[in-house]
Formats: C-alpha cells, structure tokens, sequence
C-alpha cells in the first residue's frame, strides 16, 4: 500500500505540472523552465544556448511563457521566471526530498522522482511508442539536440534501475547483428500513468504522421512536411514539362498539401482532447 501511496504521489506531482506547462507539447517551454532554475536573469541567446535549441524557437516559448505567467521581462531581450514560475521551480526542487521521504528503498529504484530522468523517460517512451517499441536511437538524439551516448547512458540507466526498456539483440536484412532496446512491459505500464502519454499511444493519427516522416516528435514531423512543401512549389512553378503531366503534378501536390495538414490539424486536436 505505501508503494501505490508512493506511486500516486508522484504521478500528482508531475499531473499538477503538466497543468502549467503541457509536457507533451511545450518541450521548449519545459526546457527554458529548468534551465531558469539555477539562473536569476538571462537572454534569449543564453537560454537558446543552454537548452541547444534555435533562437527563434526559444523566443516563441518564453512569449507562450509570459503568456502563462512563468517568466517576465526585466528589460530589453531580458527575462526572469515570475513569482509563479519561481514556486514551480522551487516545487520541483522540493519533490525528491518531500517525495523520497515516503517511499521504500523498492521504490525509489523502481519509480522516477527526477525531473531530468522524467523528462528523458517521457522522450524515449513517446519515441519508442511511434517505432514499434524500439528505440530510434539516432533519431531521437537529433531531434533532442543531444548527442547519441547522452540517450543510450540514459537508456541504461533506465533499463538497469527502472527496468523500463531491456536490451535485445536483432537481425538486419542483410544478416548483420546489432543490439538496440525495445520498452518493456513495466516501461508501458508506468508511461500509460503519465498525463498525455496514453493519447500519444492511441494516437493513430499523429503515429502516422511521425512514421511517414521518419520523426519522434510530432513537432519535428510538422517542420519537415512544411519545409518538403515550401522547397516543393518553386520546382512546379519554375520547371514546367508536358502541361498534362505538370497539371497532375500539380494537383497531386496540392491535394497532398491539403491531406496532410487536415491530418496534422486532426492528429493535434486527437491529442489535446
């Protein structure tokens, strides 16, 4: 009983966090968030820097930010976390040591009470979920913006003390051995508690999207259909062949265009509702 009571803890916890910030959409948000907490005041540059994502991206999280009331600006391309981010800040500093206190030895190995491991477990799962239950490991470290050991180190410290994901040894088509990880029973079991994480999987729509596109993230899946379209309609325009041809050419793509972002539009209300 004390386990489950354990348990139920920690998923309230990260519940009343998702309410602020949306931890299966706002990445970036999350990201800006946790790296304000060891920072009084800071730029756009330096928390793009930080956070190793593209300014523009960091810029539109801190406005959505603002708009939540978690950051303020100070002065000129300036920001600070608000009252109300400061208190989520200090929540989340204060959940190991007012979370641990409860659990058994049994289940501080076995449930996440790091908002760092959190975060990469909710990742690597959401990742896994899209590719069958393996891990895209190169995929999924490109989009994070982290290196390819930074995933596995946490893959294996999710497998050895969490026994969410197991190590399995696999055949390519050609013959050739390799070794990848796959999520577990246990990793599903805990990840269908977390919020968003049940929609994500049952998301047949935004599952699509993300296979088509060879993405993890459904955010990544959107900017490359929208850059596949933009680089696209110049060559139709500027490399006219036969009229017949061009004309289903042109219509092929329009109709794609159109598909594709009822889909995205369809797959993003699926996932909010």
């Amino acid at each position: 009983m004390q386990s489950s009571d354990g348990l139920d803890r920690v998923l309230n916890f990260w519940r009343s966090v998702d309410e602020k910030i949306d931890l299966s959409k706002s990445e970036v948000q999350w990201k800006i968030v946790l790296a304000m907490m060891s920072k009084s005041q800071c730029t756009t540059a330096e928390l793009a820097k930080e956070i190793r994502e593209n300014k523009k991206a960091t810029i539109d999280a801190v406005r959505k930010l603002i708009k939540k009331g978690l950051v303020v600006k100070v002065k000129f391309d300036v920001y600070a976390l608000s009252e109300a981010g400061k208190q989520l800040t200090e929540e989340i500093r204060k959940f190991g040591s007012s979370v641990l206190p409860t659990l058994t030895v049994e289940d501080t190995e076995e449930y996440l009470n790091n908002s760092t491991h959190f975060y990469y477990f909710s990742e690597i799962l959401k990742a896994s979920i899209v590719n069958g239950g393996e891990v895209p490991v190169s995929r999924l470290a490109l989009e994070l913006g982290v290196s390819r050991n930074t995933v596995r180190t946490y893959l294996e410290l999710f497998s050895t003390k969490y026994k969410f994901f197991k190590k399995v040894t696999k055949r390519t088509l050609t013959g050739k051995v390799r070794q990848t990880y796959v999520v577990s029973d246990a990793g599903l079991k805990y990840g269908n508690r977390i919020p968003g994480m049940f929609k994500t999987k049952n998301n047949l729509l935004m599952k699509f999207m993300l296979r088509i596109t060879a993405s993890t993230r459904f955010e990544t899946s959107v900017l490359k259909l929208m850059a596949f379209f933009t680089a696209t309609a110049p060559l139709l325009i500027f490399f006219r062949g036969d009229a017949l041809v061009h004309k289903v050419e042109a219509i092929a793509w329009l109709y794609s265009m159109i598909f594709f972002s009822l889909l995205s539009v369809s797959a993003y209300f699926i996932s909010r509702t």
